[in-house]
């Protein structure tokens, strides 16, 4: 499925970012996963997955760059409700 084992890609996904809370809700998180989607194109991704707690702004801010579902599950470590995003590069 991708370079990542599939137990990694569960809970870890493919790109990563981290905005620290005194600077959310600024666009700062939309902007970076743009910029990440990006460099990812340009080294040859097709799609790239991206995981994160439902229902939260970083699901928005996939959603703001063209994620698409692909499912929701239960994360084992810690019972917390994850969703799993493809995007289209």
């Amino acid at each position: 499925m991708g370079l990542l084992p599939e137990h990694k890609q569960r809970n870890l996904g493919q790109i990563g970012y981290y905005v620290r809370p005194s600077q959310r809700n600024r666009g700062y998180g939309t902007a970076m996963m743009k910029l990440l989607m990006a460099k990812a194109a340009q080294r040859g991704l097709r799609r790239a997955m991206v995981i994160c707690r439902a229902g939260t702004a970083s699901a928005r801010v996939v959603q703001k760059n063209g994620g698409k579902l692909d499912s929701e599950y239960i994360r084992e470590t810690d019972g917390v409700r994850c969703q799993r995003y493809w995007v289209d590069l």
